[in-house]
């Protein structure tokens, strides 16, 4: 017999830093497990289990939160806003960094009658292996819309698209995947990076301590730089 999963939060005060964790929906383990910084947590699906998660399963010991407090419903909130706006000033000056101009109240386009929200949406891309792998499988645009918002809009999987190629796909190419390219293109308007501001966006967002080139592609070690503060 399996349950529905279950996600809380809990708070370090001295890293000031907020971690999700859920909890296996085996009956025989139940075990609460840490999610990775920037996981979907939202979008769960009901038979979640520690065999989701890399290098996990039921018979490993549940890890306690060591110097962390529980937050309630109103806590998680209020640390999830925070959150939400460290990313957004952090995409602004990586953008700023290599003169990508956008819309100045991009971050407030709305789909369907409400915001969308550019921090989650940024982690249900990259859950699914980032905008290329959620591109190139049909449907998936609109399978993300529907999980943020929980019902349909005409066009909206298109709209979203061009939403995240505007405003996070060259983050995501950098912070996600290491690729510092000097210049792509996208189906939603062309991307020129000048040999100038690729040296300077790696002084103001060094990559990692192994050097990763645009030769690179996917790397392992790129988890490590999910972190915006």
């Amino acid at each position: 017999r399996t349950h529905c999963v279950r996600v809380r939060a809990t708070f370090n005060q001295e890293s000031g830093k907020a971690t999700y964790w859920a909890q296996c929906t085996e009956a025989c383990c139940r075990k609460w497990r840490r999610l990775p910084r920037m996981a979907a947590h939202e979008s769960l699906y009901r038979n979640w289990t520690c065999s989701d998660l890399k290098h996990c399963a039921c018979s490993l010991a549940e890890e306690k939160p060591v110097g962390e407090k529980v937050l309630t419903k109103s806590g998680e909130r209020q640390v999830y806003y925070i959150s939400k706006q460290q990313f957004y000033a952090h995409v602004d000056k990586y953008c700023a960094s290599i003169k990508v101009r956008r819309r100045k109240d991009v971050i407030r386009t709305v789909i369907g009658y409400q915001p969308v929200d550019l921090y989650r949406l940024y982690r249900e891309v990259i859950d699914l292996g980032g905008c290329d792998a959620v591109t190139a499988r049909p449907g998936q645009w609109g399978k993300i819309f529907h999980r943020m918002t929980h019902f349909k809009v005409r066009d909206a999987s298109h709209k979203l698209k061009l939403l995240y190629k505007e405003c996070l796909y060259l983050y995501e190419q950098y912070f996600y995947f290491g690729i510092s390219f000097k210049s792509g293109i996208s189906d939603s308007a062309p991307y020129v990076r000048p040999r100038s501001l690729v040296a300077r966006s790696k002084r103001l967002f060094p990559v990692c301590s192994t050097g990763i080139s645009a030769s690179s592609g996917y790397s392992q070690s790129s988890l490590k730089r999910l972190r915006f503060d």
